[in-house]
């Protein structure tokens, strides 16, 4: 019995808070204000993956609490979704790591 036990509770210990892992994967992405044809997009570096959220460098400071949409492109396909900002931190001069959550 302990053996799934120990696991369970070491997934959702509270050092860990992410729901699903995180996979390195390193894909074109956008980052809109929103989803129409006319929003301004900034180019960013998708840094790694899981099913509820993405992590991304950036040139710019986001505040957590926001929303964006974010394209991801992934050869001839592409996916669009709703994000909502929960980290942003300074990494050097020019560049910040941003985490989101799926909406």
């Amino acid at each position: 019995m302990s053996a799934v036990s120990q696991s369970s509770s070491s997934v959702n210990s509270p050092a860990e808070r992410r729901r699903s892992q995180r996979r390195p994967f390193v894909v074109d992405a956008y980052l809109k204000t929103d989803n129409s044809p006319e929003s301004d997009e900034a180019e960013i570096t998708s840094l790694n993956l899981s099913k509820h959220g993405v992590r991304f460098e950036i040139d710019r400071l986001l505040n957590p609490g926001t929303f964006y949409f974010i394209e991801l492109a992934m050869g001839d396909a592409a996916m669009v979704s709703e994000i909502r900002i929960a980290s942003c931190v300074r990494v050097d001069d020019e560049m910040f790591h941003v985490g989101a959550e799926f909406c």
